[in-house]
């Protein structure tokens, strides 16, 4: 399901291939990403996420304040 970010979010692809549709001030399209690429992902921007089975990734979010939880 689409999900508006709250957050900017770093994918870096480890195995496989990570397919995220995208859409924000630029439009709708679609990321594609191998293994060694890395995505940045910007606040506000509503994303779709697939990819193909066995697929690794490391992600990371920020900034984060756990004090103030995300609705």
């Amino acid at each position: 399901d689409p999900w508006t970010l709250q957050y900017e979010e770093t994918i870096f692809v480890i195995e496989g291939e990570a397919r995220i549709g995208t859409a924000d001030d630029g439009g709708p399209r679609t990321v594609v990403g191998a293994p060694g690429d890395l995505i940045v992902l910007r606040k506000g921007a509503t994303v779709q996420y697939g990819g193909t089975a066995g697929t690794r990734l490391l992600l990371s979010i920020a900034p984060v304040d756990w004090r103030n939880r995300l609705t």
